[in-house]
């Protein structure tokens, strides 16, 4: 992608959506992520390809939950 003048690049945009999963980002960091995201396809894909990866992990969990509840 072209690097728009102040926007952070790529592998800073990954590293934030990253760090966002753990701990709440600061405001300065979630704006700058979401100026770059509008932008930027292959950041959308890639958060869009974490938030699944995300739900598939929650689902699996409460679903390895509820086996060692039954035994």
């Amino acid at each position: 992608m072209k690097r728009v003048w102040g926007m952070r690049s790529c592998r800073e945009a990954t590293r934030l959506m990253v760090q966002g999963e753990a701990e709440p980002l600061p405001w300065a960091d979630r704006w700058a992520l979401s100026w770059h995201l509008r932008f930027c396809v292959a950041c959308r894909r890639f958060q869009q390809q974490m938030r699944l990866m995300t739900r598939a992990t929650r689902a699996w969990r409460a679903y390895a939950g509820s086996d060692s509840e039954a035994e």
